[in-house]
């Protein structure tokens, strides 16, 4: 399986259409690389990726165990560095409704074996995975 994505420069200097299959989305290079940073800009793209391949993933995993969530939300923050350039570490918390933290906890197991963005970036990049259940 392949998974396809392309980015065209626009007129506007610093400005991109990244499109996926039918999808269409405006990337914008950031004010230090002469874009406006109006759009969402590539390393937010990044880690969005893998916030919803988590977010998904979780919800995916609870489901498949027999214990659907009533709700997920992820927040990823990853912290650059310029020498080398790049991220010296991703903090991921997962929050969830609905079930207990034994179950939160057998769910993040199957996530982190089966999400490949987690997988690709945990590989590199030290990642940091906070469970919390919300009330």
């Amino acid at each position: 399986m392949s998974t396809t994505v392309h980015a065209t420069s626009s007129l506007d200097f610093g400005r991109f259409v990244l499109t996926s299959r039918t999808n269409h989305l405006v990337v914008d290079a950031s004010e230090r690389r002469g874009g406006t940073g109006e759009a969402i800009q590539p390393v937010e793209v990044f880690l969005a990726s893998l916030a919803t391949c988590t977010a998904s993933s979780f919800q995916y995993w609870a489901r498949e165990q027999g214990n659907p969530v009533g709700r997920v939300e992820v927040t990823v923050t990853g912290e650059t560095v310029t020498e080398p350039v790049g991220f010296s570490g991703i903090h991921i918390t997962v929050s969830v409704t609905g079930i207990t933290q034994g179950q939160l906890a057998d769910i993040a197991e199957a996530y982190r074996t089966t999400c490949p963005i987690y997988s690709t970036i945990a590989a590199t990049v030290p990642v940091e995975v906070e469970l919390r259940i919300l009330a």
